[in-house]
C-alpha cells in the first residue's frame, strides 16, 4: 500500500469514527442517564423489575433479528460496492420478509405465555408479568427499524443510526419518563415510556430509508436471495442467543437469588464499565463496513493494516479512563451516588474484561464480515457455556461478586480465542510499536496516581478531578517523551475536526494535514 493509500484509509476510518463517536457520546450519557437518575426518581425496586423485564424481552428480540445484523451490513456493502442493485434490493426484501413477520409471531407468544414465563421463573410477580406483556408489543418495531438502520449501515452511512438510536430513542425514553413520574406514574411509567420511544424511533428510521433508497431501487426487480441470507445468518441467529442467553444469565439468576436491588447494582456496574467503550466502538462500528469489499478483493494489506490502525486508535484514546474505573472506582463512583458504592469491586472487575476485549482488536468481527459466521458461533458456544457456568456456580453464593466474575470469565475466553482464529487465518493482530507505547504510558500514569491518591483531598469531587488530571497530564506526557507517530496525529486530528464540526466550532486545517504528511 503507498503512503498516499495509506492516509486515504486513515481518512476514512478517521471520518467514520468521528461521526459514530458522537452518536456512541450521546447514546452512553442518555443511557447512563436513564440508568442512573430513573434509578434514583423511580426507585431501585421499580427500575429493576423494569430492566428485569426488559432483559427478557432482549433475549427473545435476538430471535426475530434471525442474526441479520452484520449479515445484512456485509451483504449490502458488497452488493453496493458492486453495484449489483437488483442483489441489493433483495437483500433488504429478503431480510424483512423474514424477519417482521417473525417479530409478529414471537410478540404473540410472549404475550400469552408472559404468566407462567414470570411464575415458574420468578414468582408470583404480578408486575413483572405487565412489563413483559407490554415490551412485547415493541418487537415488531424493533425488527423494521433494526433492518432499516443496517441498510444504510452497509452504505458506510452512519449518521441515520447515530440520530435513530443515539439521540431519538434515548432521548424520548428519557424525556417521556421525566414527565410521566412527575405525572405520578411508576412502573407503568417507565413501560410507556419505552414504547413511545420505540414508534418514534422506527417511524424515523423509515424516513432515512425511504429517502436513502426510493429512487435507487424505482424500477429495480429485485433478485431474492433467502437462501444466502438464512445461510450466512443462522450461524450468527445461535451466536446470539447463545451469547444473550449466558450473558443475561447473571441478571436472571441475580432476579431468582438477589432481588430487584442488586440487579440495579449490577446493572449500574455494567453501565459504568461500558461509558469507556463510546471511543472504543466507534472504530470498531466505523471499520465494521470495509471488510467485507477488503477481503473480497483481496486486499489483504489495507484489512491487516485498518486492524491494527483501528486498534491502536481505540487504546490511544481510553487507556486513562479504563485505568481510573479498574484501578480507582471509589475514586469515581460516590460522585455518581452513593447508593452505589457496593458495587465498586464488581465495576473494576468488568471494566478489566470490558478493556481486554478492546485490547485484542476487533477480531471477531473481522472473521464475521470475512464470511466465516460458524467459526463467530463457535468462539460465543465456548464462552456462553463458560458464562453459564460460572454464573451458575458463583451467582446463588457471591450474588453481584459472582456475576461480575462469570461476565469477566466468558469475555476474556471469547475474545482470546477470537483474537489467536484472526491470526492464523488472517495474520491479524494489534501489535505495533504505538500499541505497546500506549500501554507503557498508560501503566506509567497508573502507577502515579496510585503514589498520588493518598495525598488527595478527601472531598468526593476534587478527588476525583485531581486524580483525573494527574493521570491525564502524565499519560499525555509519557507518550510525548515516547513520541507519537505522524499516522496517529493526523488521525487524532480529523477526529477533533469532525467533533468540532459537530460542535459548531473548528476545521480541519489542510496546512496542518500537510505538516503532519511531511512529518514536521
Amino acid at each position: 500500500m503507498t503512503e498516499s493509500q495509506s492516509y486515504q484509509q486513515v481518512h476514512k476510518l478517521g471520518v467514520d469514527s468521528g461521526v459514530v463517536l458522537v452518536g456512541n457520546v450521546l447514546d452512553k450519557l442518555f443511557g447512563f442517564a436513564f440508568a442512573v437518575g430513573i434509578a434514583k426518581l423511580y426507585g431501585l425496586k421499580v427500575f429493576g423489575l423494569f430492566v428485569l423485564g426488559f432483559t427478557l424481552v432482549r433475549l427473545f428480540s435476538v430471535v426475530i433479528n434471525l442474526g441479520f445484523g452484520k449479515g445484512l451490513i456485509r451483504f449490502v456493502s458488497l452488493y453496493a460496492d458492486r453495484g449489483d442493485e437488483a442483489r441489493l434490493k433483495g437483500i433488504i426484501w429478503s431480510a424483512l420478509g423474514l424477519s417482521v413477520p417473525l417479530a409478529l409471531l414471537v410478540g404473540v407468544i410472549l404475550f400469552v405465555a408472559a404468566d407462567p414465563i414470570v411464575r415458574h421463573m420468578f414468582g408470583n410477580r404480578q408486575r413483572l408479568t405487565l412489563v413483559l406483556r407490554s415490551l412485547a408489543v415493541a418487537l415488531p418495531w424493533l425488527a423494521l427499524t433494526g433492518i432499516w438502520l443496517r441498510s444504510l449501515v452497509g452504505l458506510k452511512r452512519f449518521k441515520p443510526q447515530i440520530y435513530v438510536n443515539s439521540v431519538i430513542e434515548p432521548a424520548v425514553r428519557v424525556g417521556v419518563a421525566l414527565v410521566l413520574f412527575l405525572a405520578g406514574y411508576r412502573l407503568d411509567g417507565l413501560i410507556i415510556a419505552y414504547l413511545v420511544a420505540v414508534a418514534a424511533s422506527a417511524m424515523v428510521a423509515y424516513r432515512y430509508f425511504f429517502r436513502a433508497f426510493h429512487h435507487r431501487f424505482k424500477g429495480v426487480r429485485p433478485i431474492l436471495q433467502f437462501r444466502e441470507l438464512l445461510s450466512f445468518s443462522w450461524p450468527l441467529l445461535l451466536r446470539n442467543l447463545v451469547s444473550r442467553a449466558s450473558r443475561r444469565a447473571d441478571i436472571l439468576l441475580l432476579g431468582a437469588f438477589r432481588g430487584p436491588a442488586e440487579i440495579t447494582l449490577y446493572t449500574f456496574a455494567l453501565r459504568l464499565a461500558s461509558l469507556n467503550t463510546l471511543i472504543t466502538s466507534a472504530f470498531q462500528k466505523a471499520y465494521t463496513p470495509h471488510i467485507a469489499p477488503l477481503h473480497a478483493e483481496a486486499r489483504f494489506d489495507e484489512l491487516r493494516r485498518g486492524f491494527q490502525t483501528v486498534t491502536r486508535w481505540m487504546m490511544l484514546l481510553t487507556v486513562p479512563a479504563f485505568a481510573m474505573l479498574v484501578f480507582f472506582p471509589r475514586a469515581v463512583i460516590p460522585v455518581l451516588g452513593e447508593q452505589f458504592e457496593p458495587a465498586a469491586r464488581a465495576v473494576s472487575i468488568v471494566t478489566l474484561a470490558v478493556f481486554f476485549s478492546y485490547a485484542v482488536g476487533p477480531s471477531e468481527t473481522a472473521i464475521i464480515m470475512s464470511g466465516r459466521s460458524k467459526t463467530s458461533l463457535a468462539i460465543r458456544v465456548v464462552g456462553g457455556v463458560v458464562a453459564l457456568g460460572l454464573n451458575i456456580w458463583l451467582v446463588p453464593s457471591h450474588g453481584m461478586m459472582g456475576a461480575a466474575l462469570a461476565f469477566a470469565g466468558s469475555v476474556v475466553l471469547a475474545n482470546a480465542l477470537a483474537a489467536g482464529i484472526a491470526y492464523r487465518d488472517m495474520k491479524l493482530h494489534p501489535l505495533h510499536t504505538s500499541y505497546v507505547k500506549v500501554l507503557i504510558a498508560g501503566a506509567i500514569a497508573t502507577g502515579i496516581g496510585a503514589l498520588s491518591q493518598a495525598f488527595l483531598p478527601s472531598q468526593k469531587y476534587v478527588m476525583l478531578i485531581s486524580l483525573g488530571l494527574i493521570m491525564a497530564s502524565t499519560y499525555g506526557a509519557s507518550l510525548f517523551l515516547m513520541g507519537v507517530d505522524r499516522e496517529d496525529r493526523y488521525a487524532v486530528q480529523r477526529l477533533r475536526a469532525r467533533l468540532g464540526r459537530v460542535l459548531g466550532r473548528g476545521r480541519f486545517s489542510p496546512v496542518a494535514d500537510a505538516e503532519i504528511r511531511g512529518g514536521r
